[in-house]
């Protein structure tokens, strides 16, 4: 019965979210076009009309009460086949300008969409055509960087539980045997030090049978084993999880194992669809939707766009890893006390739940610090943001360098400085910058000079759609083994 009614579902509801339109441009992108000087390229990020309504689908499996796994199941294999059945023509296209008006292609499931490098003259091009929903550019991602240098402190100066931690009253779970342990967390930041002995034993690339590739991104290097491009990915990771090396608890889930993605502050990287990128491995780390395993419980993110966009389709890559079973986090951002400071995509309005923002407390929990970014919404002038505030002002964590630091108080009284942190022979610290080490924009090179690898997908015969929807749903739990 449960295979006969999910077929008839997928077929009802897994439609096309699209028009007939020609494809629209945005703003930024148009700015970009119209700056453009003789023999550069931009890179573009297109979205295709033709999407899996994920909204329904995960309103369909609530309904239906599946489990994790046959969601995740369910969900990447819809996206998987959708991207595969209607991306075809588009990469023809693509693919024929390649090494002349093209420099670089990247398709993706996980949002139906495809990254490109590419010569104005050629993006003009693809105005018309009405398999394409929207054409973006592939915006900077900015980290959300501590708004004060990190100095030196000493170990005993932080013993016992860090106090950001015993405000959010995490001790009382750890006492009920709730302390992250079966659970598998995500960041997504400049990177982490694997060898750090807040966490390095719970990577989970250490396990026996786990391929590294499944348990590290690196979408620029291809590094198999977790390195920081500086310090904020470690001091993050150990606000998430950490152990201090001498008893200090300086993270929320220490039992907790995690994986963790390379996409900000890296030379050669540093665009959205990275990100992207980042999205679609986490959403299925070890390439096999069958298993739930690999994918995380939760990804924190630390970064923002430059640019005001609230489409939904631009964020498609987030919603999608949410319905495999992802829960995505982000800090809101340090361009407070002003009203809507929220940074994209923290600033986006989907539901309660989804694309959850955190803002900074100041230490002792009861006062808003003054760098956290306020609401409500850009999208709509009034959605509340962010969703939850925790201590993000002196946070005491862990960096590469060993021991720990704690962040000097920014007394300029202005806009927060651009500062690398102190070196320090330490490897804990602390820092003026949210739960997500929330801190000042950076503005890196123009983001549309580089040349990266193709990745082409197979095209489908679109006339076949209609037969695979009717029997996908039977054939993929089949498959699965699930009942």
């Amino acid at each position: 019965m449960f295979l006969r009614s999910i077929s008839t579902v997928l077929f009802s509801v897994l439609i096309a979210v699209g028009t007939a339109n020609a494809a629209t441009f945005d703003a930024a992108l148009e700015d970009a076009l119209n700056a453009a000087r003789p023999g550069e390229t931009i890179n573009a990020y297109i979205t295709l009309a033709d999407r899996v309504d994920l909204s329904k689908l995960v309103r369909e499996m609530d309904r239906r009460d599946l489990n994790r796994a046959q969601r995740h199941y369910l969900v990447v294999t819809e996206l998987q086949d959708r991207a595969a059945e209607t991306q075809g023509a588009l990469l023809s296209s693509l693919n024929a300008r390649l090494g002349t008006d093209v420099a670089y292609i990247k398709s993706f499931w996980i949002a139906n969409a495809v990254a490109i490098e590419a010569t104005p003259a050629f993006i003009e091009t693809l105005r018309p055509r009405t398999d394409i929903a929207s054409v973006y550019l592939d915006a900077p991602i900015q980290l959300i960087e501590p708004v004060d240098a990190s100095l030196p402190i000493a170990a005993s100066a932080a013993a016992g539980i860090a106090p950001g931690i015993q405000v959010a009253r995490a001790p009382e779970l750890w006492a009920l045997g709730i302390d992250g342990t079966g659970t598998l967390a995500c960041d997504q930041d400049t990177g982490a030090d694997g060898t750090h002995p807040a966490f390095a034993d719970r990577w989970r690339g250490l396990d026996g049978g786990v391929d590294p590739s499944a348990a590290w991104f690196d979408p620029v290097a291809s590094e198999t084993f977790p390195t920081d491009s500086g310090s904020h990915g470690t001091h993050t990771l150990g606000t998430i999880l950490g152990n201090g090396p001498t008893g200090q608890q300086i993270g929320m889930a220490p039992g907790a194992k995690w994986i963790g993605a390379k996409t900000i502050d890296i030379p050669g990287g540093n665009i959205y669809s990275d990100a992207v990128a980042a999205f679609q491995w986490m959403a299925d780390p070890d390439g096999n939707p069958v298993t739930v395993e690999d994918v995380p419980d939760a990804v924190n993110n630390s970064w923002g766009i430059p640019i005001s966009i609230c489409n939904t389709d631009f964020y498609d890559s987030i919603d999608a890893a949410e319905a495999a079973g992802v829960i995505v986090v982000f800090a809101a951002g340090n361009e407070g006390p002003f009203p809507k400071s929220l940074r994209y995509p923290a600033n986006r309005i989907t539901t309660d739940l989804n694309a959850f923002a955190v803002g900074a407390l100041k230490q002792g929990g009861q006062e808003i610090a003054g760098f956290s970014s306020r609401g409500p919404s850009r999208c709509d002038h009034q959605t509340i943001k962010p969703e939850v505030a925790a201590v993000g002002d002196n946070v005491i964590s862990s960096t590469p360098e060993r021991l720990l630091r704690r962040a000097e108080r920014n007394v300029d009284g202005g806009a927060p400085r651009h500062r690398r942190r102190a070196s320090s022979p330490s490897g804990l610290s602390g820092s003026h910058g949210g739960p997500g080490q929330n801190g000042a924009l950076r503005h890196g090179d123009r983001p549309w000079t580089r040349r990266r690898r193709q990745h082409l997908r197979p095209r489908t015969d679109r006339r076949r759609r209609s037969l695979l929807l009717a029997s996908r749903g039977n054939d993929r739990l089949r498959r699965a083994n699930f009942r």
